[in-house]
């Protein structure tokens, strides 16, 4: 159950950081800052103190905040450098139960013997090899490629809400029902988490409920109904948060998983799988939408297009996004990287090796 509950990465924290807006920016002096009274009970410093318990623990006593529901605490083995090679783990505490969620990066005996991590020094040849023998990174590329393509096709839904509904402003609309919806099924993370007892379930219905979210945007959009479109718009984005959250968490699970086969670690080389996602995803999914407003005979200078190019407007706006969210519930079929890990660790404790 600890292995499995929640390894939340910091990204849970930073995605919502980044989607409410009018926060104050941080200064060096971590908890002398100007507090936005909206959001005073949302993102407060807190003032605490530490004192040594041991030679390698550390006992951290904080000041209560008021309707706070968690709190987040990030550890890194540098000083306010917030290096991500220096990421340790992230402990989300509930107020109400004192439940701890945590994220680490190294596994518990290293931590617990006060090892350092050590650094990467294999050749390109050898980092490479392993990565294409850990068939659950190649899953996660994958998926995120697909789903970085995904957001660059919703991006350009500019041209479905001019030509077909007639209203360009529209796209604001969708991309803050959107936002939305992704504050409120981030804020439910880490309870479902623990629900589900980690990723894989949790993962995979969400992409369940994202394609059929799409689903209702199909219908209703061939009926003209936006606010339905909305609706399946927000029920689509609640289903993809879990991904979004727990993305660096299954990373950081993968690399595990080649630390546990070959006893190496790779974290950096691991993590590239998102910036790489974000590049060729984001990249794929614009030139999609190019190649298909050519194909369907789209012409900027018409103010009403032709129904050839409505007819691929359509499937563009509306089949394209589901079909993506079918393809990423399938690959997550395959993404049981935590019941793999614990395998790899019983019959490292039994002494079996691969």
């Amino acid at each position: 159950m600890k292995r499995l509950v929640n390894r939340l990465s910091g990204a849970c924290l930073y995605v919502l950081l980044a989607l409410v807006v009018g926060m104050s920016s941080c200064e060096d002096d971590a908890n002398d800052w100007a507090v936005d009274k909206s959001y005073d009970t949302l993102f407060r410093p807190l003032t605490f103190d530490k004192s040594a318990t041991d030679a390698t623990s550390v006992t951290l006593r904080y000041s209560q905040i008021v309707n706070a529901k968690v709190y987040i605490f990030e550890f890194y083995t540098d000083s306010l450098e917030f290096n991500a090679e220096n990421y340790v783990r992230t402990d989300t505490i509930l107020k109400d139960t004192l439940t701890v969620f945590s994220v680490k990066e190294l596994p518990e005996e290293e931590l617990r013997n006060g090892e350092e991590k050590v650094e990467e020094k294999y050749s390109l040849i050898e980092s490479i090899k392993m990565l294409v023998h850990n068939k659950y990174y190649i899953v996660i590329l994958v998926v995120d490629i697909l789903r970085q393509t995904y957001s660059a096709i919703i991006n350009c839904g500019i041209y479905y809400m001019t030509y077909v509904l007639g209203k360009a402003e529209l796209l604001g609309t969708f991309s803050g029902a959107i936002n939305l919806a992704l504050i409120v099924g981030l804020a439910f993370l880490p309870m479902l988490v623990a629900e589900y007892k980690g990723y894989y379930k949790l993962n995979f219905s969400g992409y369940l409920i994202a394609a059929a979210g799409r689903g209702i945007v199909i219908i209703a959009g061939y009926m003209g109904n936006v606010p339905l479109m909305l609706a399946g718009t927000a029920i689509g984005a609640i289903g993809m948060a879990p991904w979004q959250g727990n993305l660096n968490a299954l990373v950081a699970e993968c690399s595990e998983h080649t630390f546990l086969q070959y006893g190496k670690r790779i974290d950096g080389t691991m993590y590239s799988c998102t910036s790489m996602g974000l590049k060729v995803g984001s990249g794929l999914g614009t030139a999609i939408v190019g190649w298909l407003l050519n194909f369907g005979g789209f012409n900027g200078q018409l103010k009403v297009q032709s129904q050839s190019c409505i007819n691929m407007l359509h499937f563009m706006y509306l089949w394209l996004p589901m079909i993506i969210n079918i393809l990423v519930a399938l690959l997550l079929t395959q993404l049981n990287v935590e019941k793999a890990n614990e395998k790899l660790r019983i019959q490292k404790e039994i002494g079996i090796t691969k």
